[in-house]
């Protein structure tokens, strides 16, 4: 599992490697901590390369989460385990129950595999535009820039995502990016609804992210800074369709896309709102 550094790029704060032939951040790359499928190790005792890749949270395979805590102990997986199948507290890991998914779940990292060139998948739901046209490197960003939004951590590479989540929490975060340009542009506008009114005075409560942006200047607000990482991250023909539809959203005015009676008092009242209306959309993917 050593990784060969790619010296073509000079910034050592940005450290990047070589996996599967595709220059990506060493800090996509799992170090310490050790994830897993278990149909895939009953059948073979070795571990994936690619189960190192925090992007790929699922055996598109075996239609299952990747495995990142024991079942017995509940305790992280680890590299220095004294076995390749079983944990430090001597639990098989062959024997773990795999965590099914729907097919609609897998298409984050059944698009990774087709990107790295590992395997094509032919069947099942596709991802929609632009997440199915875009290159490896600009998929990621794009991915892990929503996603890092909706988790609320202001690091949006996607580095700050990956160290603070689990597996499962990282899976849910990047199968609601692929949700969002279901039936694009109207979850992306209710996307935008939720960002916009993290900071209407509705709101009892702020995140520890508004506070973060919004301390140098009090006037901008989360939508701002949402439309700054949009031309500074992602100001590229391939996001074309994503500027012309957030151009789009500005012209609903202050209320928004969606009725200002579905806002409530409390930001996590909001978000419970914003997965019920993502869901009604998803019903349409399963």
């Amino acid at each position: 599992m050593i990784y060969k550094i790619d010296y073509d790029v000079p910034n050592k704060l940005n450290l990047r490697y070589i996996l599967f032939g595709k220059s990506l951040p060493a800090s996509f790359i799992f170090h310490k901590s050790s994830r897993l499928c278990p149909a895939c190790l009953a059948e073979k005792s070795y571990i994936r390369r690619i189960w190192e890749f925090a992007p790929i949270t699922v055996c598109p395979f075996h239609k299952c989460l990747l495995m990142d805590f024991c079942p017995r102990c509940t305790k992280p997986l680890i590299w220095n385990r004294n076995s390749v199948s079983k944990c430090l507290c001597g639990f098989d890991l062959r024997n773990a129950e795999p965590s099914i998914v729907s097919e609609r779940e897998l298409r984050i990292s059944q698009q990774v595999y087709r990107l790295c060139e590992l395997a094509e998948f032919n069947n099942g739901v596709e991802l929609a535009y632009p997440l199915n046209k875009l290159n490896l490197f600009y998929f990621l960003r794009l991915i892990f820039l929503f996603a890092s939004f909706w988790a609320e951590i202001a690091e949006t590479s996607g580095k700050g995502l990956i160290f603070h989540s689990s597996n499962l929490e990282l899976h849910n975060c990047l199968d609601f990016v692929a949700v969002i340009f279901d039936n694009f542009p109207e979850s992306f506008y209710v996307f935008l609804d939720w960002v916009k009114y993290q900071n209407s005075p509705d709101f009892g409560t702020t995140t520890r992210r508004i506070k973060k942006y919004t301390r140098r200047n009090e006037e901008k607000n989360l939508i701002k800074v949402f439309s700054d990482f949009l031309l500074y991250e992602l100001n590229l023909p391939q996001f074309d369709s994503i500027y012309e539809a957030y151009r789009e959203y500005l012209a609903f005015g202050e209320k928004g896309f969606l009725p200002r009676s579905y806002f409530y008092a409390e930001p996590e009242v909001l978000r419970k709102i914003f997965i019920r209306i993502i869901n009604s959309h998803r019903n349409n993917y399963k």
